[in-house]
């Protein structure tokens, strides 16, 4: 074979291990539908209002709200309302007798919420005061100790100064909605005309102010496809920097007409139903957006906020009486009465109508994984020396989870440790569950970290985890969207954690601005990124959560865990297609080692770019084909360690695997050999792993922690799949594999009567690999021929055998010492020359 023929070959055999590693757990289990709170630009939506038909999962009822690193509007917040009717489009401006009209109705309530007690806690509920807005006070951010201040929750709104009627025409090019009303408006349409308002009136924006759109009936709205106010939601809270112009915290709800269709009575101490729905959406959204402004606040592990927990199942709580038309009512604000949804409170562990507490779960502990690396860091944020902190770092052996490295540490004066693991372990693949425990006077409970059970990012039910981090980066010198400037892109953004890079030139936001159309976010980068540039993107996000009914109660408030990933140079080829419609990220490093051939192929580089390969004293030299790889001939072998270089610095370095198999025949299973203990047996997972539901067990609702196959601690690897012959590394994410060829054909073949002396040929898969013979009398271990390679055109002799029946052991090898053993038996006879045959 030349040598183009066979660099092709290795080229091929690579590139199949690239693109085609299994996928472990990356299948969601089966489980009944549920109503998803978050879609697209939407948080927290208020489902469509004839919801009874919606159901949500046990976790998602009774796990607690939990704090996900991101902002609340503490401080005090002013709510805007804007009602965008134009003058062919009018609001309700007739009321019921004895009732306010729809827009003054939704004034009064707002008025009589900012009057009320919503600065600091609230007492019980009485037939004199009762207030939703008082479970705030729970709600706090950052590492801001347990306990808000008085005022830091109060609501300011006046009719006069706070209230837009809004007589802009609607634009022309809006949606199709799905109930056939006569204007149909995009989410986009919406932050436009929030943008123009406030430019217009000098508004204010930032987390101190929350601008609400009403639209009047046979007005609908659509964030996404087919996701509208008529058949999708009543009513969200999103954020905003239309035009670049500043983050801006809104809120929008349906007039209910257009959904309902009617009024619904005996849900009206007011007398003007379709008001007090609106009044009913006004309360969630609020809420919401105080507690989870920019979708990193404060939610269940699947998205559920503070108002959704409490609605899709509708809760109302005890009535504090009756108004005249017989309507019950659970809230007097300003001695007015209404009917409001209760709230998620969690000192409550439940729904409630009002609460007496400030306390919240803050500041949370934090930890810190980077993946590839072996060491893990964090804080245990109480400023406490001398609390014990121990890691493990678990991985499936048979089913079974067994811990492959441990480390230990002590908290400093300021509560930060940091720990280093055993035999050279590595965080950062998604099948790994890692356990922090904590041990000391009044230490924290124990975080379980599932990257890998994190629910589905990409319908923002749940968080991201390193597969998804990993294949959602987009860095290039050249973005025609930014006339060819340099920029990174991330994606998924949206509601995904707290996102952070570093190593490129920009204003690192503190969050990353995420785009409501595509779900990604471009960052612009001040100068382009060279080649010395080690760019990475960080993400953090409450996933140490262990749900309530796992052993021992779980971990119900969890802990920030940051995970960090690197980014591969500017413009590297793509190595994955993505899990984003329209987004191709660009690629990241990694390398793979053939210990059959002693072959290097790397991949995710930039075309046409030179890169170095060193394997101790051994070094290389090739050029990224179009592709963004490169393959060459390093005569690398077990143990070895193979760093990529761009020049500049080390790209990545793959630790070669001690991985060396036999296997008998065709079967699937190694009969024995060695490999690296702890490493996953075969390579990594290849697509993001999706479950059914955030920090559940993976046999329930699907995902891929605790899944997958790793070679023993006695480093054996028998029993292991002979499907394919791989090791994952995982301080680079790269993959060691081997492979065996089959026999096709060989002589004397099963079964087989020779008469005299004979010609052996065996001919393997490759039609490269040597075969040897050995020959034995049956029933015996004493061999009567032998032969190093019967792989030959002409065979290889045989002289005539003692009359019997005989045992053949062919076995295939390869350069890395692997075999593959076949036993046939054939029988010797006397005969005459002309009934001797040969088979070939």
């Amino acid at each position: 074979m030349s040598a183009v023929s066979r660099r092709g070959a290795v080229v091929g055999t690579l590139l199949c291990l690239m693109l085609a590693a299994p996928a472990s757990g990356a299948t969601a289990a089966s489980h009944k539908r549920v109503f998803h709170p978050r879609s697209g630009n939407a948080l927290g939506i208020v489902p469509p209002l004839g919801r009874h038909n919606y159901e949500t999962s046990e976790d998602g009822i009774y796990s607690p709200l939990t704090y996900h690193g991101g902002p609340s509007m503490t401080g005090g917040v002013t709510v805007h309302t804007i009602f965008w009717g134009p003058a062919n489009h009018p609001f309700d401006s007739t009321a019921p007798p004895g009732s306010k009209a729809y827009v003054p109705l939704i004034q009064q309530y707002l008025t009589d919420v900012a009057a009320s007690n919503t600065g600091t806690a609230g007492g019980t509920c009485s037939s004199a005061s009762c207030n939703v807005f008082t479970t705030e006070a729970q709600y706090g951010w950052g590492t801001t100790p347990s306990g808000i201040a008085p005022g830091d929750n109060t609501i300011h709104y006046t009719t006069a100064g706070n209230s837009v009627a809004d007589t802009n025409p609607y634009p022309s090019n809006g949606c199709t909605s799905p109930g056939d009303t006569t204007v149909c408006l995009t989410d986009t349409q919406i932050q436009n005309e929030i943008d123009r308002v406030i430019q217009a009136t000098g508004g204010q924006r930032g987390l101190h102010n929350l601008w609400f759109v009403f639209l009047p009936p046979n007005v609908d709205e659509c964030d996404g496809r087919d996701i509208c106010g008529t058949n999708a939601f009543a009513g969200y809270h999103s954020l905003s920097d239309a035009h670049g112009h500043g983050l801006t915290i809104y809120a929008i709800a349906i007039d209910p007409l257009i959904e309902i269709g009617g009024y619904f009575q005996g849900q009206d101490p007011n007398g003007n139903p379709d008001a007090e729905l609106a009044i009913d959406v006004v309360a969630h959204e609020t809420n919401e957006a105080m507690t989870d402004p920019e979708g990193t606040g404060w939610m269940d592990p699947n998205g559920f906020e503070v108002g959704d927990k409490c609605d899709v199942a509708p809760n109302r709580g005890n009535p504090l009486g009756h108004a005249a038309n017989g309507s019950p009512y659970n809230q007097v604000l300003a001695g007015h009465h209404y009917l409001i949804q209760e709230m998620w409170s969690n000192a409550d562990h439940g729904c409630a109508q009002s609460s007496t507490s400030t306390s919240n779960a803050l500041p949370l502990p934090q930890i810190h994984l980077s993946q590839f690396s072996s060491t893990v860091n964090g804080n245990t944020e109480d400023n406490r020396a001398g609390i014990h902190v121990t890691v493990r770092l678990l991985r499936s052996s048979g089913g079974l989870p067994v811990t492959v490295a441990t480390g230990s540490g002590t908290t400093a004066a300021n509560g930060s440790w940091t720990v280093h693991l055993s035999h050279g372990r590595a965080v950062g693949d998604d099948r790994d569950e890692v356990l922090v425990s904590y041990a000391g006077a009044s230490a924290p409970r124990s975080d379980v970290i599932l990257t890998g059970n994190g629910g589905n990012p990409f319908i923002l039910a749940g968080w991201t985890g390193w597969t998804a981090l990993d294949q959602g980066n987009a860095l290039t010198n050249h973005d025609p969207a930014l006339g060819g400037h340099p920029s990174l892109s991330v994606g998924p953004c949206f509601q995904v954690g707290v996102l952070t890079y570093a190593g490129a030139s920009g204003p690192a936001p503190a969050n990353i601005f995420c785009s409501s159309i595509t779900g990604v976010s471009d960052v612009p980068l001040s100068a382009p990124v060279i080649a010395s540039h080690r760019v990475t993107v960080t993400s953090v996000d409450n996933r140490a959560f262990a749900a309530p009914n796992l052993p021992g109660g779980g971990n119900v408030n969890g802990a920030l865990v940051a995970l960090t990933v690197p980014v591969g140079e500017a413009d590297a080829a793509p190595d994955n297609a993505g899990s984003i419609p329209g987004f191709t990220p660009s690629g990241m490093p990694t390398c793979l080692a053939d210990l059959a051939s002693g072959a290097v192929g790397c991949q995710g580089l930039v075309p046409g770019e030179h890169y170095t390969l060193h394997d101790g004293s051994k070094v290389a030299h090739a050029q990224a084909d179009l592709g963004g790889t490169v393959v060459v001939r390093l005569g690398v072998r077990r143990g070895s360690k193979v760093s990529l270089s761009n020049g500049a610095r080390t790209l990545t370095t793959l630790h070669v695997a001690r991985l060396k198999v036999h296997i008998l025949g065709s079967s699937r299973r190694v009969s024995g050999g060695s490999c690296s203990p702890g490493q996953y047996w075969r390579g990594p997972l290849t697509t993001p792993p999706i479950g059914g539901f955030a920090g559940e067990p993976t046999a329930l609702f699907g995902g891929g922690a605790l899944t997958g196959v790793i070679c023993p601690a006695s480093g054996r690897a028998g029993g292991k799949p002979a499907n394919q012959l791989a090791q994952t590394d995982d301080g680079s994410g790269g993959v060691t594999f081997t492979q065996v060829a089959q026999l096709i054909d060989i002589t004397p073949i099963e079964g087989d009567t020779m008469y005299g002396k004979f010609l052996a040929v065996a001919q393997t898969s490759d039609r490269s690999s040597p075969v040897s013979l050995a020959i034995f009398k049956a029933g015996g271990h004493k061999r009567v021929f032998t032969a190093r390679n019967v792989d030959r055109s002409r065979g290889v002799p045989v002289r005539a055998l003692p009359t019997g029946s005989y045992s053949a052991v062919w076995t295939v090898h390869n350069g890395n010492g692997d075999t593959r053993e076949y036993i046939t038996r054939f029988v010797e006879e006397r005969g005459s020359s002309l009934s001797r045959h040969q088979h070939g």
